[in-house]
């Protein structure tokens, strides 16, 4: 069973990022050892516009009570990626609670100061897992993954398209539907595919769709109304 839970944990560091809307994180890989989680996560600025915000957001985290030490390691795309090393106590840390109970944790993302994990529940219960977390957070929600949702989350799966949606969806790109103005139109796809004006709209719609959907399961957004 997947679980998929979305948390404010107060008194946590991730608190910090209410205050950076524009700014995310996704936990890369994390160790504990001698009472310290130790964690390398990956921030990503979602509008270029603020860009600046990432220093600013580093610095806050720095000055965190429970953390003890913050590590810049490298940053990606233009400045646009910094990932950094963060050792904080294991007090009321959801990870060493989860960790203990060898419990995997598949994905951990922080955005606006909330959390949003995904664990992979091999042994123990719903509630058994509900209870931990309450324990240390306020869950905002929760949710039981089907396996083939669960699949979405790994970057190299994409959006579940049929070969001939592949090959609309290529034929529209390549002739600029997409740009503006528009190369082609619903008409001339008909025209190319030899078919209605409807069922190119159809299909079109289904396209958008599903890219629509993997683009917000990669990104964790499904949580945000």
């Amino acid at each position: 069973m997947f679980l998929k839970i979305y948390i404010e944990h107060h008194g946590c560091w991730s608190e910090v990022l209410s205050n950076f809307p524009h700014i995310s994180g996704e936990l890369l890989s994390q160790n504990i050892k001698n009472d310290i989680v130790e964690g390398f996560i990956a921030f990503r600025v979602q509008d270029k516009n603020f860009k600046n915000e990432m220093f600013s957001l580093i610095n806050h985290i720095k000055t965190h009570q429970i953390i003890n030490n913050v590590k810049f390691i490298r940053t990606l795309e233009n400045g646009n990626i910094h990932i950094i090393k963060v050792s904080a106590g294991i007090k009321d840390s959801i990870s060493n609670l989860v960790n203990n109970l060898e419990i995997p944790i598949f994905k951990e993302f922080f955005f606006k100061g909330y959390e949003l994990w995904y664990i992979l529940d091999t042994e123990y219960n719903f509630m058994e897992i509900k209870k931990i977390f309450n324990n240390v957070s306020l869950i905002r929600g929760m949710e039981i993954l089907p396996g083939e949702d669960y699949l979405k989350l790994f970057s190299f799966i994409s959006a579940d398209l049929k070969f001939d949606y592949i090959n609309l969806l290529s034929t529209a790109y390549y002739n600029n539907y997409f740009g503006y103005p528009r190369g082609i139109d619903i008409d001339g796809l008909a025209h190319k595919f030899n078919t209605s004006k409807s069922n190119i709209s159809r299909k079109m719609r289904i396209i958008e769709r599903e890219i629509t959907e993997c683009y917000l399961n990669k990104n964790q957004l499904t949580f945000i109304k």
